[in-house]
């Protein structure tokens, strides 16, 4: 059995969350992703979403991450092609 990760409630809670996830990821099998402030798309806020998805690559995480934010402005194509920093 494996544990969601949350990485925007984490982030919001103060955590350090390349740290939490460096010592704990074989238990995490699944990342909701979303940026702060706001809970926008990756790339908007304070959260290195692209120093995330490189170090994920890095040590193969093979997990599933599911994307769970609102989209900023008017622009929801732009708010979908945030996903791509994952792909």
């Amino acid at each position: 059995m494996k544990v969601l990760y949350d990485i925007y409630h984490m982030s919001m809670m103060g955590e350090d969350v390349m740290a939490e996830m460096e010592s704990n990821l074989e238990w995490v099998g699944y990342l909701h992703v979303a940026d702060v402030p706001g809970r926008h798309q990756p790339g908007t806020g304070k959260i290195d979403y692209r120093g995330i998805a490189d170090w994920l690559e890095r040590v193969r995480f093979d997990g599933f991450i599911g994307m769970e934010f609102y989209p900023q402005g008017l622009d929801h194509f732009a708010a979908r092609t945030a996903q791509e920093i994952f792909v």
